[in-house]
């Protein structure tokens, strides 16, 4: 028998679904399955198929709920209940410009069985006129499935507005779904809604003065970071270059430091480390301070349920409009790794060409 296993082999309860078994939930000690909480990764190794076909990846749906459906043609439970569901979804919530939906053929075993011709098949013979794409071929694992950590199929994923998974899972019915992008629908906006009025505890390294002849401010960065923590370090690099690089624009990048665990008063924090730190980092701009994460919780982890990282970055215009949220902890990668999403957004705020 190949190694390939099925998983209703193992939980009889489950409509039989393809499983690969490197990426399952055992006793022996496997990581669990699906990114919940992240960043839903960028689709870069899938390719579009049918007709007005064209590369798309996630951060195209950024505003909208996405349901991303991945699936093999030859897999029972996604004939069952998968399709049926997603199907049901679709047609539900079909005058609503704000749900979308993309399916996913993730192949990973009987490859001639689940071409890319078939997987558009499948997905037409529901009547679903949806985005189709393929990930995975013989001798080329799926990239898909190891970002989402899919497992197998059918493997439903929501993703909020702001491009957070939010739920993933073998499983799902109409009924939960219907739940959780209602839920998602109603949530406060961040994209395109004020910032919140910021009440720092206050600065570790002042703002600079404005010298006269400034160009006017255009664009804000905000980076929330904090001390012994790698994905600051990785990314306050890259925010240095781009205050440095977009000067001349109008841009000001702000580090915004929330210490952990939170303080409650400026007497229990050491300013000079701070500042040492940051400049250990290579972050030489000016840097804010969140003591207690309050200003943290009012800009985004009280307004997005299920957020978990708390080094994010907010790009405001010159009105005080959030344009961008980067749920961090890293910044998202684009162009093969070459560039950041956030730099693209932030191009697109400055009217400057986004493909650089």
């Amino acid at each position: 028998m190949s190694q390939r296993v099925c998983l209703a082999m193992l939980v009889v309860a489950l409509a039989a679904c393809g499983v690969a078994q490197d990426d399952m939930v055992l006793s022996s000690g496997h990581a669990e399955l699906g990114v919940v909480g992240q960043r839903a990764p960028t689709w870069h190794d899938v390719t579009w198929h049918g007709a007005g076909a064209r590369g798309r990846d996630v951060a195209e749906y950024r505003g909208k709920v996405l349901v991303l459906y991945a699936f093999q043609s030859w897999c029972p439970g996604c004939h069952s209940r998968g399709f049926p569901t997603l199907a049901a979804l679709e047609k539900r919530y079909a005058a609503h410009d704000d749900v979308a939906f993309v399916a996913v053929q993730t192949t990973f075993e009987g490859f001639a069985a689940n071409s890319p011709e078939r997987g558009l098949d499948v997905v037409e013979s529901f009547e679903l006129a949806i985005p189709v794409g393929q990930s995975g071929a013989e001798g080329k694992r799926s990239a898909f499935m190891r970002d989402y950590r899919t497992g197998g199929t059918p493997w439903t994923i929501l993703i909020d507005k702001t491009g957070v998974v939010r739920f993933n899972d073998f499983f799902l019915d109409e009924k939960l779904g219907a739940r959780w992008i209602d839920r998602m629908l109603a949530e406060d906006p961040i994209i395109d809604a004020p910032l919140p009025e910021l009440a720092f505890d206050g600065w570790a390294r002042e703002r600079a003065s404005v010298p006269d002849d400034a160009p006017p401010k255009r664009a804000t960065l905000y980076r929330w970071w904090t001390r012994a923590c790698p994905f600051c370090e990785a990314s306050l690099p890259i925010l240095e270059t781009l205050a440095e690089k977009y000067a001349d624009a109008g841009v000001e990048v702000v580090g915004v430091f929330h210490p952990k665990p939170r303080l409650e008063s400026l007497a229990q924090l050491d300013r000079d480390e701070v500042r040492a730190n940051s400049n250990a980092l290579g972050f030489s701009g000016p840097i804010a301070l969140d003591l207690d994460h309050s200003e943290l919780q009012r800009v985004y982890l009280g307004r997005v349920e299920g957020a978990q990282a708390t080094s994010i970055t907010v790009l405001v215009d010159a009105a005080g409009v959030i344009r961008h949220v980067d749920p961090g902890p890293l910044l998202e990668r684009v162009d093969g790794g070459e560039g950041t999403r956030l730099e693209q957004e932030l191009r697109r705020v400055l009217e400057l060409d986004t493909s650089r």
